[in-house]
């Protein structure tokens, strides 16, 4: 928001805050709901919602600049991936788009196929595990092993960590377009201020 007005009287800032928001919400909106934010607020500009107040928020139809000092969390784009390698015991190379934070160290797993290893005590079969939906497969016959959802006998693998690499076809929501939201695509918007950690103002 910046600074408020030259000459006015900073005890005023609470009053000149909730103008601006009931212009916003329409004058019916509860002042005591905007003081009670207001309260919140780090020196009368920005504070976090709550947990409540996001879930209200996420019901909404498209976002609403809710009291104007309010930080929030958005999505935003970004130019990089992350891809993960899975290298099998005859020196072949996989990659994959996923995150993987632990270090294999290059040791080998043995490797399982998911339709071989059926959950059938919840009434699984082959060709549903084969698949690999949740509960689908035996854990304690996949425990220590790779499992794949696909066909091979015998074979072994391991996991490397993730690396990140530049995405140059990455999307990205041009400098010139407005804030939004998109007519075409309403969840794509503008953010006006935005901090590494993905909080957006």
């Amino acid at each position: 928001m910046g600074d408020h007005p030259k000459g006015m009287d900073p005890a005023s800032l609470p009053s000149l805050h909730m103008t601006m928001a009931q212009k916003v919400l329409g004058s019916d909106f509860e002042p005591e709901a905007i003081l009670h934010s207001y309260k919140k607020s780090f020196n009368g500009f920005v504070i976090k919602l709550t947990e409540q107040e996001a879930e209200k928020m996420a019901g909404f139809y498209t976002t609403t600049i809710y009291p104007p000092w309010i930080l929030s969390v958005a999505a935003s784009t970004i130019d990089r991936k992350f891809i993960t390698k899975v290298q099998v015991d005859n020196g072949m190379v996989f990659e994959g788009v996923s995150i993987n934070t632990f270090d294999l160290k290059r040791k080998m797993f043995p490797m399982v196929y998911a339709g071989d290893v059926p959950n059938t005590a919840d009434g699984y079969n082959s060709s549903i595990s084969r698949l690999c939906y949740d509960n689908s497969v035996d854990k304690h016959l996949v425990k220590g092993k790779i499992v794949l959802c696909g066909g091979f006998q015998n074979s072994t693998a391991t996991i490397f960590r993730s690396d990140e690499d530049n995405n140059s076809l990455a999307l990205y929501i041009a400098s010139f377009s407005s804030r939004g939201p998109n007519l075409i695509t309403p969840n794509s918007l503008k953010v006006i201020l935005k901090c590494v950690s993905n909080y957006h103002l």
